[in-house]
């Protein structure tokens, strides 16, 4: 009975406080998640995997998986092309009671405005469609104080649901980038600061599987993160990296901050999320690592991988839990230049 109540709980935190969204934890590394002006910042082509598992010890699954690539248009030197991309996301709620399907395509402006300072605008069509099992929906009149699920529902009014649906939506987002050395030399390395604002469902859509309507709100998100350069020989890359992100879709408010420590190829980082909605509060703190294998050098070509782990501080009606999350990115030469430095600060 306790796990049932735990469920239910579980579902109403997710379609709450986290107001229709998910995301991951490794945002400093898939930004086009969040904010579609990323796309194309750095030079050459990058493709990411990206899996995370929220509260895996609960008795219902969280999931969401991504996969996205974005491609610069910039070193084309043609004015005013920032890049292109393509991202899919998918997230299953309920042990797929509810699960949503996402697929955008970012393009980007990008505006040169001096010789430090880089700037991108972005507006990404997104598709959504999402899927409910109305079969597997557990109501209070099914539940049992002793045996659990087993009383059959009275619940009536749901002639006009339907199974699935899709609705048009659209990101934007601006995405500024200061280089204290903006050569992109192979042997430099520079200060890089970025920052970011978006914002996603902007016209609202209706999300309501009824004839009612029932809009998704407008998510907003602000980003930042400096990279600081630590080496003292140019044959050891050394960075630190803090950052924060805040973000506000309707009553939920949601804070990160942290730092990350990159060594040549490994990295390491821990930080601490806030959540918070007019229900309820939640603490999380992250830690992450990875490390990065150079596979084609001649071609600045690599692969990182990364390993996440949140840990839910006890909350009311939360219990403490692990979140786990592993990504995969690519670094690869843009398709259509061979030898291209292909480097990402992000």
């Amino acid at each position: 009975m306790k796990k049932v109540l735990y469920t239910i709980v579980l579902l109403f935190y997710f379609l709450s406080v986290r107001g229709q969204d998910m995301g991951f934890s490794q945002f400093i590394y898939n930004p086009i998640f969040l904010n579609p002006a990323a796309c194309g910042i750095e030079r050459g082509l990058r493709v990411s995997v990206n899996y995370h598992r929220e509260m895996m010890f609960s008795t219902s699954k969280f999931e969401t998986t991504g996969v996205s690539f974005d491609q610069s248009l910039h070193d084309l030197n043609i004015k005013g092309l920032g890049g292109t991309g393509f991202f899919l996301m998918k997230t299953q709620e309920g042990d797929g009671k509810m699960n949503t399907i996402s697929i955008g395509v970012p393009l980007t402006a990008r505006v040169e405005i001096n010789e430090f300072w880089t700037m991108q605008a972005s507006i990404a069509p997104v598709i959504y469609e999402k899927f409910i099992d109305w079969n597997k929906l557990v109501f209070g009149d099914q539940l049992d104080p002793y045996y659990g699920v087993v009383l059959p529902t009275t619940q009536t009014g749901f002639g006009d649901a339907r199974n699935n649906i899709n609705f048009f939506d659209f990101h934007a987002g601006l995405w500024a980038r200061y280089e204290s050395d903006p050569t992109f030399q192979v042997n430099t390395e520079s200060d890089v600061l970025d920052m970011g604002i978006s914002a996603q469902h902007v016209p609202e859509p209706n999300q309501s599987f009824f004839s009612q309507v029932s809009n998704l709100p407008t998510h907003y998100i602000f980003m930042a993160r400096y990279s600081k350069n630590l080496s003292t020989s140019q044959y050891r890359s050394s960075k630190l990296q803090p950052f924060v992100m805040f973000e506000k879709q309707s009553s939920m408010q949601d804070w990160v901050i942290g730092t990350n420590y990159i060594n040549n190829g490994l990295n390491v980082g821990a930080y601490i999320r806030k959540q918070q909605n007019s229900i309820m509060k939640l603490t999380e703190i992250i830690f992450m690592g990875g490390i990065e294998f150079p596979f084609r050098e001649d071609l600045f070509s690599s692969m990182r991988i990364n390993y996440s782990c949140a840990a839910i501080l006890k909350q009311t009606y939360v219990k403490p839990n692990l979140s786990p999350e592993l990504s995969i990115i690519l670094k690869l030469p843009s398709v259509y230049r061979k030898q291209d430095p292909c480097r990402m600060y992000f």
